[in-house]
């Protein structure tokens, strides 16, 4: 099976960027992509079994790289990253067959941006580990989202990008592990080039996020609920620290 892209058009930087619209006429999920080869069944939009999800992220942390693994279970190392696009695939999970629509995004997360990506069924924030100030953009994002849009903690997933250099890290799987208890959404520590197994599991879990209808909170370890009690004021410090230092996100 193939993956459907669809690529969209520029915004004011230079980069094509598209969103769903609350106007059904206009909504990029009425419109039929490009070259469609994902399945027989003309009817992909059967209740239950589709998925919308963005994925968000300071630029170079891998977010195409991860889109087309989660979806294909293929590593690309080469492709355009000022590039927003729509990508389409059918996956197996259990048995089950689910379409999920993923919005590949690019360039600076404005408010804009967010906001629209709050709408969908699940999100995705990506950071490197090699690279503490896409961790710092990435908690930004996620506070925003689950503060201020009110989005419930279950439908965020936290994803580390890059484990595989891990000689080149600059935030530790703690760091991570600990902000996404703080926040009550699930976090996974991945590389893209390395293998799939990961990649199952969000995909999995995100699949019965959807079918549960949100209603279930990240399940917390004993070990991290006494982390979340005795740490705390140390993850909010990494906050504090990231809304003076990002120059990524515009809201």
């Amino acid at each position: 099976m193939k993956l459907t892209k669809m690529e969209t058009k520029g915004d004011q930087y230079g980069r094509r960027m598209s969103f769903p619209q609350d106007n059904a006429s206009h909504s990029v999920f009425q419109r039929k992509p490009r070259n469609l080869t994902v399945g027989s069944n003309n009817n992909i939009e059967e209740e239950n079994k589709v998925i919308r999800a963005a994925v968000l992220g300071k630029d170079g942390v891998g977010k195409t790289a991860f889109t087309v693994r989660l979806l294909t279970r293929r590593y690309i190392g080469e492709y355009d990253g000022t590039l927003e696009s729509w990508y389409q695939h059918r996956v197996d999970i259990e048995g089950k067959e689910v379409l999920f629509h993923v919005f590949d995004t690019a360039g600076k997360n404005c408010k804009e941006k967010i906001d629209t990506c709050a709408s969908l069924d699940i999100v995705f924030v990506l950071y490197s580990i090699t690279d503490r100030s896409s961790f710092q953009e990435a908690t930004l994002i996620v506070k925003y989202l689950h503060e201020t849009k009110n989005i419930p903690s279950s439908k965020i997933f936290l994803i580390a990008s890059k484990a595989d250099q891990k000689r080149h890290t600059e935030v530790t799987e703690f760091e991570g592990k600990l902000f996404a208890v703080n926040m009550g959404c699930s976090f996974h520590q991945l590389s893209n080039s390395e293998d799939f197994s990961e990649h199952s599991k969000v995909l999995k879990q995100a699949y019965l996020r959807v079918s549960l209808g949100h209603v279930q909170k990240a399940p917390k370890s004993p070990l991290m609920r006494r982390l979340k009690g005795g740490f705390k004021n140390k993850g909010q410090t990494v906050i504090t620290e990231h809304r003076n230092r990002s120059g990524s996100v515009e809201f």
